[in-house]
């Protein structure tokens, strides 16, 4: 169990103290968002988003999805980049998943939580340069519940990147969606917004 959770926090940031479940949150979806289609599911995102491969990226977010991505099991389904902020990096947006044995319910989000009370000495212990920004917490999105937590990475040229992660199961999946902000002026509720206009196919 103890290998599969490392597998989990190590999905971009996270497949490689906590505060109490929030419950629902109140969360609209921009007017203005598109749509944008993935394996098995159609989700909103911010305008001009593009669908890339991390080798079209770069060694920039190769390094950071090296740092996270650990288990051979987890498969990325793909991966939208932003348009160019003033600093001329892209931010990202991930979605993978890992197989799990049973389906995934509540009581799976609920015990991951439980293991994942000591996220930072988790992240030390496995030799990542990360700071947990927030704990990791339950809320539920219109249907959807979903794990929660933000942690920043700084890489090998001390360029650091802001990575929120949220998980969610269907399933015998747990999905992870991921933000890779470098601009690190991206909304705290990106995902929240993401997974309230999530549609499964």
């Amino acid at each position: 169990m103890r290998k599969r959770l490392c597998a989990v926090l190590a999905v971009l940031c996270v497949f490689t103290c906590l505060t109490a479940c929030r419950g629902r949150s109140s969360v609209e979806v921009p007017a203005n968002w598109p749509s944008y289609a993935m394996e098995g599911m159609t989700f909103p995102c911010e305008p001009g988003w593009e669908k890339l491969s991390i080798e079209d990226y770069g060694e920039t977010a190769q390094e950071v999805y090296s740092a996270f991505a650990d288990s051979a099991d987890e498969k990325i389904l793909g991966i939208l980049a932003s348009p160019e902020g003033s600093s001329k990096n892209r931010n990202l947006l991930s979605v993978s998943y890992l197989p799990m044995q049973e389906t995934v319910t509540d009581n799976t989000l609920n015990g991951i939580k439980e293991q994942m009370k000591e996220l930072q000495t988790m992240f030390l212990d496995a030799g990542k340069g990360v700071s947990v920004l927030t704990d990791p917490e339950l809320d539920t999105i219109g249907e959807i519940k979903a794990l929660f937590y933000t942690v920043e990475f700084t890489m090998e040229n001390n360029q650091k990147v802001i990575v929120r992660t949220a998980l969610t199961g269907r399933d015998n999946r747990l999905y992870a969606f991921q933000h890779l902000d470098f601009q690190r002026t991206g909304d705290s509720t990106f995902l929240r917004k993401i997974l309230a206009g999530l549609v499964w196919a």
